[in-house]
């Protein structure tokens, strides 16, 4: 008997570079049979041809053999694609380079797949004034500078963080935190005033977007824009005390007279006016004489206290020394007024004729005696009265032999009397 069998034939399938054919080598298929061949380039290729038997048949994806009658060929070739590529940045207007040169603004490319280039942009662009855009990343993950070889339509961005400038202002009396300096948009910031010693925080004044303006310390801001932020700081009031070295004394304040020691509470920087007058009486025969203030002003004069102070009046204690004799002699000093603790020398001078007889001294300090020259120390009020009597004068009188002389012997004569001798 005889046996037939279909003829069978073959498709010899090929790809060139950069794609598939599906199935590929050699295929097997029976006489009249069809058979499709699936053409596949790969990602940033396209088709650029397909040859049956050596002839061109087109760029299809797909191809198929029907009523195969003899054995064939076929070859798919690849071509890159034209890709459509968007560069720009984020936020926009940031400057950006391609290839070389320099764009503002969003760019669309026309590359070829696989094609490399080179894409770039500066680290730190400055905007408006108090705002400068830091890179942060390229949305495709490479560097500030980097080479792309993209193989579809693709869109690089370049991001960038939006930085504004906080300026931090301390006026006199105080610092602030943070230091002046760039933060990111948005940022949420601590500001702090530190006031010095004497000096307490008194307020914020802020410009800008996001800024601070009020009593508030610390204070959190939002950085919305280019901030100042001012703080001020106030003295803390001082105390000072007026008043005088020996109580009951009568000083002015502002105006205002006072005999007790006076504290007030003031503003640093402020002047204010002080005086007093002298002398000024005591008790009986005393009285107190100005010296000095304790700051070294005038009697009468103006400060202008900055910490807390004290100013006051020194007074010197004086008594009153009274000097009295009886006649027909002097004494030395006159009456007057004296500082308290002087030592004084006090001298009796009798006139011709007359004798010093003594001191008679009343007070603290005072001398009692018969030294017409002597020192006292002025403790309290004195009184010191010296004593003159008229001054006896001795005649010797003696005879020689054979007579007599009457009266004889040391005879006394007060001074400017007569004396008659037989």
């Amino acid at each position: 008997s005889a046996k037939f069998a279909i003829l069978q034939y073959t498709i010899t399938a090929t790809a060139g570079l950069n794609g598939t054919i599906t199935p590929s080598g050699i295929v097997q298929i029976n006489h009249g049979a069809s058979q499709n061949f699936r053409i596949r380039p790969n990602t940033g290729y396209q088709v650029d041809s397909i040859f049956v038997n050596g002839v061109y048949a087109g760029n299809d994806t797909s191809y198929t053999f029907t009523n195969v009658t003899s054995n064939q060929i076929i070859h798919g070739t690849f071509a890159p694609r034209t890709l459509t590529i968007t560069i720009g940045t984020n936020p926009v207007g940031r400057r950006f380079i391609v290839d070389g040169n320099i764009y503002d603004s969003t760019q669309t490319f026309n590359w070829t797949a696989a094609e490399t280039h080179t894409i770039s942009t500066d680290s730190i662009q400055l905007g408006v004034i108090g705002t400068q855009y830091v890179w942060n990343s390229w949305t495709n993950g490479g560097t500030r500078t980097s080479n792309v070889a993209p193989l579809v339509n693709t869109t690089y961005t370049a991001n960038f963080t939006t930085q504004h400038y906080l300026t931090m202002i301390a006026n006199t009396g105080g610092s602030v935190t943070p230091p002046s300096g760039w933060f990111n948009r948005g940022q949420s910031v601590v500001i702090t005033a530190i006031p010095d010693s004497k000096y307490e925080f008194s307020s914020w004044s802020g410009t800008g977007s996001g800024s601070y303006s009020g009593s508030g310390n610390p204070r959190t801001i939002t950085i919305d824009g280019a901030i100042n932020q001012t703080a001020s700081f106030i003295r803390l009031p001082v105390q000072i005390t007026i008043g005088t070295n020996f109580s009951g004394l009568t000083f002015r304040y502002n105006g205002v007279d006072y005999t007790t020691t006076q504290t007030r509470t003031v503003t640093p920087g402020t002047s204010q006016s002080i005086s007093t007058t002298s002398p000024q009486p005591g008790a009986t025969n005393t009285r107190y004489a100005w010296q000095n203030w304790s700051d070294g002003g005038a009697i009468s004069h103006s400060i202008i206290p900055n910490s807390d102070s004290s100013f006051i009046a020194n007074f010197l204690t004086q008594y009153y020394l009274t000097m009295s004799s009886t006649p027909n002699g002097t004494v030395f000093p006159v009456t007057g007024w004296q500082d308290s603790g002087r030592v004084l020398q006090i001298k009796a001078t009798p006139n011709t004729g007359y004798a010093f007889r003594g001191w008679i001294g009343t007070g603290a300090g005072s001398y009692t005696g018969m030294l017409d020259s002597t020192n006292i120390q002025i403790l309290n009020p004195i009184t010191q009265s010296a004593t003159f009597t008229l001054d006896t004068m001795i005649i010797t009188a003696s005879a020689g032999a054979n007579g007599r002389i009457t009266p004889s012997g040391s005879v006394k004569v007060p001074y400017g009397s007569s004396q008659t001798f037989t």
